[in-house]
């Protein structure tokens, strides 16, 4: 079973949700201690891992391709520029470094996530 119509939208809803939460903790002065800032790389990585999720459950007509990861790497690499104009943020190649890491993470558990029941319908034909 292929997934509904529905359901795409809600999982672009999601994922433009997800993309002003991100922007503003990203570009935000204020501190969130809900992970300590020792964890910003684990924060990045687990970001970028559910935006890849929901990008490719947003578009579920092509698979997990090189114009999605583009997207996200972009989306990522932006953030960091924007960042680097803030006088209370700063750029970091490692950031990046760790959104990529969790972009390549989701097409890794892709496998996996084809066997969960919950998930599998996005890659029905």
């Amino acid at each position: 079973m292929k997934l509904s119509r529905t359901t795409i939208h809600t999982f672009r809803f999601l994922l433009f949700i997800t993309l002003i939460v991100v922007t503003f903790l990203a570009t935000s002065s204020l501190e969130f201690t809900i992970v300590p800032s020792t964890y910003d790389k684990l924060n990045h990585f687990v970001a970028f891992f559910v935006l890849a999720l929901l990008m490719d459950f947003s578009f579920p007509g092509s698979s997990f391709n090189v114009i999605k990861v583009v997207f996200l790497v972009s989306y990522g690499f932006s953030l960091e520029i924007i960042q680097h104009l803030l006088p209370h943020r700063m750029f970091s190649l490692f950031d990046i470094v760790a959104d990529i890491v969790g972009l390549v993470a989701y097409g890794m558990f892709i496998p996996v996530f084809k066997n969960i029941p919950l998930l599998n319908h996005r890659w029905a034909s």
